[in-house]
């Protein structure tokens, strides 16, 4: 079996390759594997990769997309153009629970915001945290700052845009754990940003779509709100260097080394399933 990896490995994992090398040869590049793309049964894709019908064209007899992610914004291929097997962690609730990187980096985004773009470096303690979406992480987000003493408020599907106004007008934070669809795109608006307080903060590591940037970045230059803390973003709206009250990082939220190893592991086992269950299958017919 030949398999092409799309994307970086994570820093100081340094197997990565080794482990995929169970099933067969790993390309680490498309123009390593220029010769063999007619011979690529499995692609693996990280997150940060656009996968779409131009890639499909170029493997013939691909059988499986892996992608270690629970979202597919960056699978942009048509659904029924792929006749084989699309291995993602959506629905892997038992083993996502054990994932705790992107909570704890909001957790070091909260404390940075509080001791370097604060005017006065304050505690997280007693302040009052709105949590947009309390899927896996925005509740694990919510343990966390209970444990650190903060006011959890929370804002959910079963809430409507009045309730998500006054968690705007009175929380101290707002952090964004929402999935991406057509609900969710665009929902913090310029009107929302603008009801934070002055001495707010506000802090995405979900999609980058959920916020209008534009608002956000006038927003922050303006000093309607105290600073933000971004690791997604959608577009060249922020402007670090011309913005002393913006955090910026790089989508690097989830890339815990030890989440990302676990997470590899988990999806090797997946595959190793699938491959055991067309044998089993096939076995049968005869």
């Amino acid at each position: 079996m030949k398999l092409l990896h799309l994307g970086k490995p994570t820093i100081g994992d340094n197997h990565f390759y080794k482990r995929w090398e169970t099933f067969g040869k790993v390309y680490t590049s498309l123009s390593e594997a220029a010769h063999d793309l007619n011979q690529i049964e499995v692609v693996i894709i990280d997150h940060y990769t656009i996968f779409d019908d131009q890639h499909l064209d170029i493997f013939p007899i691909l059988k499986y997309i892996i992608s270690p992610t629970t979202g597919h914004t960056h699978l942009k291929f048509t659904p029924d153009k792929f006749k084989g097997k699309l291995l993602t962690l959506r629905g892997e609730k038992e083993f996502l629970n054990e994932i705790c990187g992107v909570s704890e980096f909001t957790m070091y985004l909260l404390l940075r915001l509080c001791r370097e773009l604060s005017p006065h470096p304050m505690l997280l303690k007693g302040k009052k945290i709105g949590i947009l979406g309390m899927g896996r992480i925005g509740s694990q987000v919510a343990t966390r700052a209970e444990a650190f003493g903060m006011e959890v408020r929370e804002f959910d599907k079963k809430h409507n845009q009045y309730y998500l106004k006054g968690l705007f007008i009175s929380c101290d934070f707002i952090s964004v754990h929402l999935e991406e669809n057509d609900h969710t795109r665009w929902l913090v608006s310029k009107n929302l940003i603008y009801n934070m307080k002055p001495t707010a903060f506000l802090i995405n590591t979900a999609r980058g779509s959920i916020i209008n940037e534009s608002s956000l970045m006038n927003a922050l230059i303006k000093k309607k709100i105290a600073g933000a803390a971004i690791d997604v973003k959608q577009s060249s709206y922020y402007l670090n260097e011309k913005t002393p009250n913006l955090i910026i990082t790089n989508h690097i939220a989830g890339r815990a080394v030890e989440d990302r190893i676990r997470t590899d592991e988990f999806m090797i086992r997946k595959l190793r399933d699938e491959l055991l269950q067309t044998i089993r299958i096939q076995t049968e017919m005869f």
